[in-house]
Order: C-alpha cells, then sequence, then structure tokens
C-alpha cells in the first residue's frame, strides 16, 4: 500500500486549492535577489514575496488562456522599498490587479491584509490571494481568494495591527472563479477616499527618525493617514529604504512613551497577577515549570496591544531554506537594562511599565494577589515587553514579564515568566528560559516547555544593588538574549 506524502495528502483534502511546485534552483536565485534589505526578516518577507510572484505568474501563463500578460506591478527598486516594510505583492492582468500575501505558516485560520493594500487609492486591488509556501518540500499553496469589496464590507478592522481580516471559511477556494469573474467584471473594488498628504518637513523628519533608529516597520507608530500618505511617496519611501539599510541600529524597538501616547486613550480593564505565590531568597533557586488554567498573567487586549506598537525584529531563516545558506541569528541587546530605574518610573526602550497602560482598580486587584510574594508589596514595578522570534514561531510573538521589588534585605527580588501572545493557548514546545551572571554562568537552571505549557517561570531570585545578570530566550538556533543590572 503506498504511502502518501504530506503534499498528496493535503490535494485530496483540499482538492479546489491551488497547489504549485518550484524548484531549489528558484529557490537560491530567489533568495538572490532579496540580499539588499536591513534585516533577516525583512530579507525573508521580500524572499518570500519574490518567490511566490514569481511561482504564481508561470502558472497564470501556462493555464489562465489570458489576453494579456500578467506582470508585477511596481519595478525592482519600489519592490525593495515597499517589502521592506509591508509584507505583499501585486500582480496586473490588463486591468485587473491581484495582491499576493505569502506566508510559511502552515496554518490559515484567518487572511490579514495589511492596510495599504486596501485604503491607499493608488495601491487598491481587485483581488487578495492568501498564498503559503511550504520551503522545506519546495510546494506552493493558494488557499483561495477574497475581494477589495469583501475586505471593505465584511472584513474585520484592526487599528491596532493596521490589517484587514477575513476568516478562512469567507475565502473562495477556485481561482477560475476569479479568472471567469475578472472577464465580466469591471473592477471588484470599492471607492475609497483620497489621502490628506502630509507636508515635505515631516516626510523628511520621519526619515532623519526612523531611518536612524529602527530595524523594524514604523507603520503602527503614527496613524494610518499619516503612514499611507508618507509610504506611498516614492522618494521619501527610497529614502527611508536607505537610512535602514546604512543604519548600525541593533535590537531596538520603540520607546515606552511612544507606546504609552498611542495607549492613553485606550485603557486595559483587567490585569491578573504577574508572579505566583512561590517565595525564595536565594541566588539558585529551583525551576517552576507550570501549566495554568485559570490564572492569566496578562490579559488578551494587553498583549494585543502591546504587540500592534511593537515590532522587534529578531529573525533567522536557516532550517526553513534548506541549501539557502543564512546566518544564525543570535540578538544581543548592548544595552543594559536598569532595573532600579524602574522604581523611579524610568524605562528603556521597548518596556512598559503596567499602570501606564491600567486603572487604579485594577492594579490594586494585581498588587492584593501579589502580597504574599514579597515583602515590600506596595514598591512592585511589573514591566513587560513583547518579544519576537522571528520566522522560527511564523507571526507568534512571545511575552517577556518581570515583576521585581527592593525587599527588606537591600535587594531586589525579580520574577520573570515567558507568555505566549493574546489567542495563543500555548508555548511552543522546547523553548527555552535561562538566566546568567554577567559572566555566563547559569544563575539557575534553564527552564524549557513542554507540549502544553502556557507559560514558562524562573524562580523568584534577588542579589543586591549593582549586580548584572542576563535573560536569554532561544528556541532552536535563534537567541535573543537581554542584559540588566540592578
Amino acid at each position: 500500500m503506498k504511502t502518501l506524502t504530506k503534499l498528496e495528502t493535503l490535494i485530496d483534502l483540499y482538492p479546489n486549492q491551488l497547489w504549485l511546485g518550484f524548484s531549489e534552483e528558484e529557490k537560491q536565485e530567489n533568495w538572490k535577489k532579496s540580499v539588499n534589505h536591513s534585516s533577516d526578516l525583512a530579507r525573508f518577507q521580500a524572499y518570500l514575496n519574490s518567490l511566490a510572484a514569481e511561482i504564481f505568474i508561470h502558472w497564470l501563463e501556462e493555464e489562465g488562456d489570458l489576453e494579456t500578460k500578467p506582470k508585477i506591478y511596481f519595478d525592482n527598486k519600489k519592490l525593495n522599498s515597499i517589502w521592506e516594510f509591508i509584507n505583499g505583492t501585486t500582480i496586473t492582468i490588463g486591468k485587473t490587479k491581484i495582491i499576493l500575501i505569502p506566508t510559511d505558516k502552515d496554518n490559515l485560520e484567518e487572511f490579514n491584509v495589511p492596510q495599504e493594500w486596501i485604503d491607499i487609492p493608488e495601491w487598491e486591488a481587485d483581488y487578495y490571494l492568501p498564498i503559503q509556501l511550504d520551503l522545506e518540500e519546495n510546494w506552493l499553496r493558494v488557499w483561495g481568494y477574497t475581494t477589495h469589496q469583501q475586505l471593505k464590507t465584511i472584513g474585520k478592522y484592526s487599528p491596532l495591527e493596521k490589517t484587514y481580516s477575513l476568516e478562512k471559511n469567507d475565502l473562495i477556494e477556485d481561482l477560475n472563479v476569479m479568472l471567469v469573474a475578472r472577464e465580466f467584471c469591471d473592477s471588484e473594488r470599492v471607492k475609497i477616499s483620497e489621502l490628506s498628504k502630509i507636508k515635505d518637513i515631516q516626510g523628511e523628519e520621519l526619515i532623519n527618525n526612523w531611518g536612524r533608529k529602527l530595524h523594524y516597520s514604523p507603520r503602527v507608530l503614527i496613524p494610518f493617514p499619516q503612514w499611507a500618505s508618507f509610504i506611498i511617496n516614492d522618494d521619501w519611501r527610497e529614502s527611508l529604504y536607505q537610512s535602514c539599510l546604512n543604519s548600525d541600529a541593533v535590537n531596538i524597538i520603540t520607546t515606552s512613551h511612544d507606546i504609552n501616547d498611542n495607549l492613553r486613550e485606550d485603557i486595559v480593564e483587567n490585569i491578573n497577577p504577574i508572579v505566583n505565590h512561590d517565595t525564595t531568597e536565594n541566588i539558585n533557586p529551583t525551576v517552576n515549570h507550570g501549566i495554568t488554567q485559570n490564572v492569566n498573567l496578562i490579559t488578551p487586549n494587553m498583549v494585543n496591544k502591546i504587540n500592534q506598537n511593537i515590532n522587534l525584529i529578531v529573525n533567522n531563516n536557516e532550517s526553513k531554506l534548506n541549501n539557502i545558506s543564512t546566518p544564525i541569528t543570535n540578538k544581543i541587546n548592548q544595552n543594559l537594562v536598569k532595573i532600579s530605574g524602574w522604581l523611579d518610573d524610568i524605562f528603556e526602550q521597548g518596556w512598559l511599565k503596567a499602570d501606564s497602560l491600567f486603572n487604579e482598580e485594577n492594579l490594586a486587584f494585581a498588587t492584593r494577589n501579589q502580597s504574599s510574594n514579597f515583602d515590600n508589596e506596595a514598591n512592585i514595578i511589573n514591566a513587560a515587553k513583547l518579544i519576537d522570534l522571528g520566522i522560527k514561531l511564523g507571526e507568534q510573538s512571545l511575552v517577556l514579564l518581570m515583576a521585581c521589588v527592593p525587599n527588606n534585605q537591600g535587594k531586589i527580588a525579580i520574577t520573570v515568566q515567558i507568555h505566549p501572545r493574546q489567542g495563543i493557548t500555548y508555548l511552543p514546545p522546547n523553548l527555552k528560559l535561562t538566566a546568567m551572571d554577567d559572566e555566563g554562568n547559569l544563575i539557575q537552571e534553564a527552564v524549557i516547555s513542554r507540549n502544553a505549557d502556557n507559560y514558562i517561570q524562573l524562580k523568584r531570585f534577588s542579589a543586591p544593588i549593582g549586580v548584572k545578570f542576563a535573560l536569554e530566550v532561544s528556541l532552536g538556533n535563534i537567541k535573543l538574549r537581554e542584559s540588566f543590572i540592578l
């Protein structure tokens, strides 16, 4: 009896979807085309787009029986500056515009389309296609398609993510329906308003600020009309792209001031305690490896808000690209995070204080639940940072949570946890959390997530002010390290 391959099984399950193969040579060529980007994640995003567009256009040319040759809408120079910040590729067949949104994720629950492809008049399209690429088995899958009209009328808009989304069941799987429909429908687009323009001096200021500091898309940091007016300008976009290429910034997210300004008008309503009721004062405590059912250390709403305002890029693609050589990603924040400064409301870039997001009543609830864990509960500081291990987690992010408080012995006590982001129940298995001293020696045994862990935690430890230590989060060959001083 013949054993079906993964691809054959999927084709049997989804016979109406489009499945296409590609070669190692096509992968290699498109990887080489994608070299000019400021980060691993931007390069991988460009690579997926380039490969998906090439394979899909070949299929259209062979199977489409089209009156006009399909082509990529933007030239290569514009594509590089677009892919640096936005996922998606526009293909034209005559007057019809089709946008491909590629990913290497293998489970599509909903189709998310960046707002730029929908609400910018010059960039809107008729049809939108979610594309999955399996880079290990060399095949491409088109889940189906939707239209601009559907996305605008029944799509769910996220002002924080700046995306429109549709449930998987709302997609039309058979692309032949799309090819026939385009012959009878002049356009599938909804009329949208023209963009307001920003002044030249504003555009130049954004280039100077973003290009010098960021290795991630700044699209979530300002209102969409301003961002859209900026990104549609070819000269400004190219200047920002070049600035990012020449930037030597490492591992920078955004400041807590930026985040707080964006979130001030929308306060989260519930928070649960960050630390549980384990106590110890030793620098070498045992590992607490836990699974919770009813205790959420951070609410979905909170993670969502943090997530949409932070876009930390830590990315590696070695395991996905087979014979394509990419470097192992080891992102190290070279600036010490001063935890004692948190007690004075001084936060480094990317770290958020809980009371900037939550009202007094909910903070009081949290500190009451922490009272048995700390001697000096009035001075508890809860800090959070969203981290992203790149394509190893698809588009998932993780939440690094820390609770700290000075104790009666003149030390600062620290509790550290990692949680999945909003909407994800469990951590990926084999995620490792490690605490080390400033020479790289383990403070305690690393904790590693299992198949059903929805958080992992290091046992609380404490040390005098001035002591340095580091936390390392790793998955496979991807590592992210943050260094601290008490």
